[in-house]
This record gives C-alpha cells, sequence and structure tokens, in this order.
C-alpha cells in the first residue's frame, strides 16, 4: 500500500491514494459510428438520432455524421475478458429508413486495464420516392395526351457517373416491393423467387381491433380453415397495404372454430391496419427460379437488386427465404415499367438506392422513341417527369 505524506494548512497528513482506476472503469464512447449517404459519400442532412436499449449506454450525437454510445464499459461488460457482448442499436436520420445494427463487442483479453471502442462505418438508405408524369404530342400552343405509351426503366446507376468520363449504365435487375422488406437477409444466403397466392374464398375473418406496425399480434374474428403455419393476407381486400403473413401460433385453437383467436404472426406488421380490415388464408402456389441478390437487402428495404430476373416476368408476388433463424416472408412486386392511362399520365413504383436512371417512353413505333436520363431527387417524396413528343 503506498503512503505519503502532505502538508495542509501547516498539518502533515500520512495518506494511502487510491491505486489508479483501470482504463475501462472510465467514461467512454464504447461504440463511435460515422454515417455516410450510400448514394452520395456525404453526411445526411438534417436530424439524426441513435438509440439502443443495452443497460449503461447513453447516445451521443455530433456533427458531420459522427454519434455514438457512451458508457462505463467496467458496468456495461463487466467479463469482456472472458465473453463477448452483443449491443443492438438503431440509427435514424431524416429522409432515410432507420438503419438496426447488431455491433459485437469483442473479448478484450487485457479488460478491463485494456479497453477500446467499437468503430463503425455504416452507409444510410434512402426513404423512396415516386417518378410521375405524363406523355403528351405538341401541336402548335396545345398538347394532347397520349395514352397507352409504354414507361419503362432501361438503364440504372447506383452512383453518380463522374462528369468527365462515360459510363455506361447497369441493366435494371431490380423490383419494388410492397410492403418493405420485414428482415436483413444475408447476401450469400438470401433468394427471391416467383411465388403466387390464391386466395381461399368463403372462409374470410376480421381484424377485432386495429393493430399497429410493428406489432406480431392479431385477434380474428374466427380460425375456420386456419392452422398454424397457414399464410395469410392481412387487410386482403386494399392492394397498396395487404400483407402476406406466416400465422405461427394460434391461441384459442381447438375452441369451437367461430370463436375468436389471436394470431401470432412470423414477421411484426409493416403497415398499421385497422378493425374490421379482411384477413384471409391464401394458398402458396409452385415456386419459381432462385434469383440472388447482387446487394445486400435490409429490413425496411423498398427496392431489391438481383443478379438475374429468372421466373419474374409475369409474377405478382414473390417469397425471400435465407439466413439462419430467419422465416420465410412474402412480398407483392412491381417491374420498373407502366402504360401511360386515357390522360396519359403515368406513375412508375416506388423507387429508392439508384443514383441515376435512364427512362425509355415508346408506343411501337408510332412516334419516337424517347429516351430520358433523370437524377432522382430524394429531398421530394414525387419526382414529375413528362415525355413531350
Amino acid at each position: 500500500m503506498t503512503r505519503l505524506k502532505v502538508v495542509a494548512a501547516n498539518r502533515p497528513y500520512i495518506i494511502s491514494p487510491d491505486d489508479a482506476a483501470p482504463l475501462a472503469a472510465h467514461f467512454w464512447a464504447v461504440v463511435r459510428a460515422r454515417v455516410l449517404d450510400e448514394l452520395t459519400g456525404v453526411p445526411p442532412r438534417g436530424d439524426l438520432s441513435i438509440q439502443s436499449e443495452y443497460p449503461g449506454l447513453m447516445p451521443r450525437v455530433a456533427t458531420d455524421g459522427l454519434l455514438g454510445l457512451v458508457g462505463i464499459p467496467l458496468h456495461a461488460f463487466p467479463n469482456l475478458d472472458m465473453q463477448s457482448y452483443k449491443v443492438e442499436l438503431t440509427i435514424r436520420a431524416q429522409g432515410y429508413i432507420p438503419h438496426h445494427e447488431e455491433v459485437d463487442i469483442a473479448i478484450a483479453a487485457t479488460f478491463p486495464d485494456g479497453f477500446a471502442p467499437t468503430n463503425l462505418n455504416l452507409q444510410l438508405r434512402r426513404e423512396p420516392i415516386i417518378i410521375r408524369g405524363r406523355t403528351v404530342v405538341a401541336s402548335g400552343n396545345t398538347t394532347t395526351p397520349l395514352a397507352g405509351m409504354n414507361v419503362k426503366v432501361t438503364g440504372i446507376w447506383r452512383t453518380i457517373p463522374p462528369g468527365n468520363i462515360v459510363v455506361a449504365p447497369d441493366a435494371p435487375l431490380l423490383l419494388s416491393l410492397r410492403p418493405p422488406l420485414y428482415r436483413t437477409r444475408p447476401l450469400a444466403a438470401g433468394v427471391l423467387r416467383g411465388r403466387e397466392m390464391v386466395p381461399v374464398l368463403g372462409k374470410d375473418k376480421h381484424l377485432l381491433e386495429d393493430v399497429l406496425a410493428g406489432d406480431t399480434l392479431l385477434r380474428l374474428s374466427d380460425s375456420l380453415s386456419l392452422s398454424a403455419g397457414d399464410i395469410i393476407a392481412v387487410d386482403a381486400a386494399d392492394a397498396e397495404r395487404r400483407e402476406f403473413l406466416t400465422a405461427q401460433v394460434i391461441e384459442g385453437f381447438g375452441a369451437p372454430a367461430e370463436q375468436a383467436v389471436r394470431v401470432t404472426l412470423a414477421h411484426p406488421l409493416a403497415y398499421t391496419h385497422r378493425g374490421g380490415a379482411l384477413v384471409r388464408r391464401v394458398i402458396p402456389q409452385a415456386a419459381g427460379l432462385n434469383n440472388q441478390f447482387s446487394s445486400e437487402p435490409i429490413s425496411g428495404d423498398t427496392c431489391v437488386f438481383l443478379n438475374s430476373m429468372n421466373d419474374l416476368s409475369l409474377a405478382n408476388v414473390v417469397e425471400i427465404v435465407g439466413g439462419v433463424g430467419l422465416a420465410d416472408e412474402y412480398h407483392a412486386i412491381s417491374r420498373f415499367e407502366t402504360t401511360s392511362d386515357a390522360d396519359g399520365y403515368y406513375r412508375l413504383p416506388a423507387l429508392s438506392r439508384v443514383a441515376q436512371l435512364e427512362i425509355q417512353v415508346d408506343d411501337g413505333g408510332l412516334h419516337p422513341t424517347i429516351l430520358r436520363t433523370l437524377i432522382p431527387n430524394y429531398d421530394e417524396r414525387e419526382n414529375r417527369l413528362d415525355f413531350i413528343f
């Protein structure tokens, strides 16, 4: 024990100071993150936040896309010299989908005398936008709508090409999902394939109460023709809000089928659904050919990028599988092609993660083909692009 003699106010004292505290007993930035826009490579503008329910860690946000979690490592990870810890966090930025990350705090053999923070470099993905417009033919000072014009994306650039170099676009091997992806899928194991859903008519059910996005429990009017493992369409009558989800657990099954039951879903709901919404069992048809992802799909993604589009030219619903412990999921899809209506208006599906795209409009030869390049403005929910012949 160290003993020191000190003099204060002309009086001598003998003291035994505490041993120096180990590094891990001090306040640290335990997890440090730098976030950038994946399309531009610059920090997001606007509000930025980080959240975690891990005990003993608190959020901190700086400027220039810097943020993290702070705390005393010795309190948060008391046995770090013998075991690793996992910290789940969510980063949110205005105009971006939430980014969920599971951070591995690795074993440190010298802990608590030694400790080093975990550093992350993350790319945030923009919320989707809609491209819409009108196809018209000009004659003098007037325009006339052109109906039946084929509008389709023929090329994409994932990042803006340099201004002094001609960079050919990539093929548009992408789909728009509705609802967005439920779970992050590993790039090596994730697979997408067509799988149509046929409704079982005559056994309709209804939600007995409102359910919120993120909920996994439904109260249904009955369990007629429904068993655990079946797939149900929630809000089956509303194509914009319909979700195909597996009923994992049915509480109350075995009682009279006409009685209300509680159903636990394989994934949290992506949308809010009102009480009384139609719920209908569906039967999955034979699966189509597998398509590998070309870019890792994460929860919340609206657009997914593929290496191929096998069996997808006429598909309406797809099945997404892969990943340890992850339940299969099902989504309605839209391809990036459409036809202008009787008034010349068109609307492409929700688009995200594309920095620049090439759009072609034609009607098979009656009018000249128009090819336009567009850099989407993700700060605007809708981007307007008209075609004048």
